[in-house]
């Protein structure tokens, strides 16, 4: 099976624009953990494509460059056409993986990742908020900052409706302050706002497929907040593994809330007394990746092309669960 796995940012998604270095490097890291555990495959050929900006990808595999001056959706169209399947990496900011995933689909090429309307979905945190709620799952009631706020005693999270990761995220601990953010930012009509909810800044991987669900990790988060802005700082994978039986119920409900979640997926929530609140449903890899194979001693991209045999349980067995420290607090040097 030849793969054509295109990450985003660092494959010419941002070609004319600086390289977002928080992204860029996430980017480069599941990259490269997706590459190599594809390596490890019998029968596997992969190609991406790579940024000029950026090193060379430290793999043998095939990388093509994007032409600075061209358009990399051209290019990827083509690497798309030439391959059996594709692995797409990308936020869902501004559209990118559902216009990834919908480009698989034109080419007739097996998408390795979900449905362009469950990416749909879930790229609205608003949306994804109201389809959790509306199904009973608890979830972060989600509200447009252009509309009235919500009641809070914590203060309030404002972050971009389509965001990723904490980019663009911020907590605000009083009414004054989070008004005057308001009244002097230009973006704030694709901002919404949420409740802040103090707990455990937590994630979930897992495998979908056809509303079923199998968690591969029960992750902490490492979230930072400096001037009101969250900073992603890194993660335990499966450093919170005694909790995976709570887990695993809301891996399940989420998978039959959104039916068309397929392949690895992530769930962002915060863990509290009374139990999990969802923040948001990632289809596609979260950075939670890079450590999985360490911390389950399984090949989580074998476990993910597994999913195309129809007939065959995703329920596969680990092998462990031992927690693996992710930091993404190193320089990304271009």
């Amino acid at each position: 099976m030849r793969i054509f796995v295109c990450e985003f940012i660092t494959g010419g998604g941002v070609l004319g624009e600086p390289l977002p270095d928080a992204l860029a490097l996430e980017g480069d890291m599941m990259l490269n953990a997706l590459v190599s555990d594809l390596l490890d495959l019998t029968a596997i050929d992969i190609v991406t494509a790579r940024d000029p900006r950026l090193d060379v990808v430290p793999y043998p595999i095939q990388v093509e460059t994007p032409d600075q001056a061209g358009d990399c959706w051209q290019l990827w169209q083509t690497l798309a056409r030439d391959a059996d399947a594709v692995w797409p990496i990308a936020p869902e900011t501004g559209g990118a993986l559902e216009d990834l995933s919908e480009m698989a689909q034109r080419c007739h090429r097996t998408l390795l990742g979900s449905s362009p309307e469950a990416i749909r979905l879930t790229t609205s945190k608003s949306a994804t908020s109201a389809q959790l709620l509306n199904c009973g799952i608890p979830a972060v009631e989600t509200h447009q900052v252009s509309t009235d706020l919500p009641l809070s005693e914590t203060g309030w999270i404002i972050k971009p409706d389509d965001g990723v990761g904490c980019e663009d995220t911020y907590l605000f601990r009083t009414y004054e302050a989070l008004k005057t953010w308001l009244d002097n930012n230009k973006a704030k009509q694709f901002h919404v706002a949420q409740r802040f909810i103090p707990g455990i800044s937590a994630s979930i991987s897992m495998l979908c497929r056809d509303g079923e669900a199998k968690v591969l990790a029960c992750n902490q988060q490492r979230v930072e907040i400096n001037a009101s802005k969250c900073c992603l700082r890194g993660m335990i994978v499966n450093g919170l593994r005694d909790k995976r039986a709570l887990f695993e119920e809301l891996a399940d409900d989420v998978a039959k809330a959104i039916p068309g979640l397929w392949g690895y997926v992530g769930i962002d929530f915060i863990l509290t007394p009374s139990g999990p609140i969802v923040l948001e449903v990632n289809p596609r890899l979260t950075t939670s990746y890079i450590g999985l194979r360490k911390s389950i001693r399984r090949n989580p991209a074998e476990l993910v092309l597994s999913l195309l045999e129809g007939n065959k349980s995703i329920s596969s067995a680990l092998l462990s669960d031992e927690p693996v420290v992710i930091n993404l607090e190193q320089t990304y040097v271009q």
